[in-house]
């Protein structure tokens, strides 16, 4: 029982110095996001609702964004994920065990979107560790009717408890990848994203979600793909330039097309090479210019590439070089340099 306590007070006392760490950092100057990530999962690893409600009604007060110039709810979002399911997926017993443990969450706190939104994903992961990682053909039918009752479990909580839910843009979110795995109708799909949009235009998430949605390897194309990016930059131009325009193509790289961005979509680089001027103006942030170097890269710009690459220095940010990224930021600056 000592040890338990012990346990216990090092993980509160953990939290209390990355909470610390969030709340002294300002708006924009150093990037919290790792360290809000970081508090975020260990909140939820650890059933600690009281401290994850906290750090989620704080970031809904302050309306900030990092340093790289995201919503603070992004690395919070993504570090409650985690917390949810940390490491490479869930069995079904620990998938089942999450699940009751969020459905008494969103019980006790009916009114919190997070709980709710919590419960969902819980809900998604489960259907996920019945389904397996396999190709569909490797799925036996009954692991397809598993699959497809968790998320049936999921529409139907976010049926019963949509004014709640709805009421913040991670639920608006996760609506988006329940319907997508639900084969909801496109118009249907389209139509809660624009609501989404109308009701929080500064969640840049919501927009990669819709992305997400329209990538060809879910059904969609790179026309829908385009289409959807062309729209986000007419919404935001005047404010934000062309950088959604990079940014979400550069996302599109990095979840299908890679190396073949400008061959197999319809990304132009002129664009997003001016996405990333424009980005990179208001965020200077390293993650920007190493992503930038490896869209270069690709468009064959060598001259663009080799100012990046002498802004990088030696240590480049290796997650934003794309999949084998060591290989291919080696053979990018090679291909610069060569006379």
């Amino acid at each position: 029982m000592a040890g338990c306590r012990r346990g216990a007070a090092a993980v509160a006392f953990a939290l209390s110095l990355l909470a610390t760490a969030v709340q002294a950092q300002p708006a924009t100057v150093a990037d919290a996001g790792e360290s809000m990530r970081a508090a975020a999962s260990l909140a939820v690893h650890w059933g600690d609702f009281a401290e994850a409600e906290r750090m989620f009604k704080a970031m809904r007060e302050r309306q900030r964004r990092t340093a790289s110039g995201q919503p603070e709810s992004t690395p919070l979002r993504q570090g409650f994920e985690q917390g949810l399911e940390p490491g490479r997926g869930l069995s079904v017993r620990q998938a089942e065990q999450t699940v009751a443990m969020t459905a008494q969450w969103a019980h006790q706190h009916a009114r919190s979107p997070l709980a709710h939104v919590l419960h969902m994903s819980a809900l998604s992961d489960l259907a996920w560790a019945y389904r397996g990682s396999g190709y569909a053909n490797t799925v036996p039918p009954q692991a397809w009717g598993q699959f497809r009752s968790a998320l049936d479990r999921a529409a139907q909580h976010a049926a019963k408890h949509a004014d709640v839910l709805l009421s913040d843009s991670l639920g608006y979110r996760r609506v988006l990848f329940l319907a997508k795995a639900l084969d909801w109708d496109a118009k249907r799909i389209q139509a809660i994203y624009e609501q989404a949009v109308e009701r929080f235009p500064d969640d840049d998430s919501l927009h990669f979600a819709r992305l997400n949605n329209l990538l060809p390897k879910w059904g969609g194309s790179a026309r829908q793909v385009d289409q959807h990016i062309e729209a986000v930059v007419k919404r935001t131009q005047a404010t934000r330039g062309l950088a959604l325009y990079a940014q979400l193509y550069t996302d599109a790289a990095e979840d299908q097309f890679s190396q073949a961005l400008f061959s197999d979509s319809m990304a132009r680089w002129e664009r997003m090479d001016q996405g990333f001027v424009d980005l990179t103006a208001s965020y200077p942030h390293r993650q920007h210019f190493n992503a930038w170097a490896w869209i270069a890269c690709q468009a064959q710009d060598r001259k663009r590439l080799l100012e990046l690459l002498d802004k990088i220095g030696p240590e480049p940010d290796l997650n934003q070089w794309g999949s084998n990224a060591q290989q291919t930021h080696d053979t990018c600056k090679a291909w610069a340099q060569r006379l």
